[in-house]
């Protein structure tokens, strides 16, 4: 076999599933009292951990008249009336104006 023109040194981490480590200078930010600590997701949980707890989090409320999951529309601006809005959580059929907690 012929050796790589690209040699791979031997401190390369290889992450194959999970979030990255929190940057070092964030983190003694932090410890400094220079920014409030930002949250991080745990090593422990791998993104296929995450994705299925987004998915069971949106299997949650289910609409009463179609029995489908909420969505979530983002943040925005109203087009009618020009005034900006919160995201928040609607039925996914289209055209249903179900909410949950309402």
């Amino acid at each position: 076999m012929k050796a790589s023109p690209w040699p791979v040194p031997e401190t390369a981490q290889v992450i194959v599933d999970g979030p990255p480590p929190k940057p070092a200078i964030v983190q003694a930010a932090a410890d400094a009292g220079l920014i409030d600590d930002i949250p991080w997701p745990d090593a422990e949980l791998s993104r296929t951990d995450a994705l299925a707890a987004q998915e069971e989090a949106k299997k949650q409320w289910l609409c009463p008249d179609h029995g489908t999951p909420a969505k979530t529309v983002p943040a925005g601006v109203s087009k009618k009336t020009g005034k900006p809005y919160n995201a928040f959580q609607v039925c996914s059929t289209k055209g249903c104006e179900q909410r949950p907690g309402r």
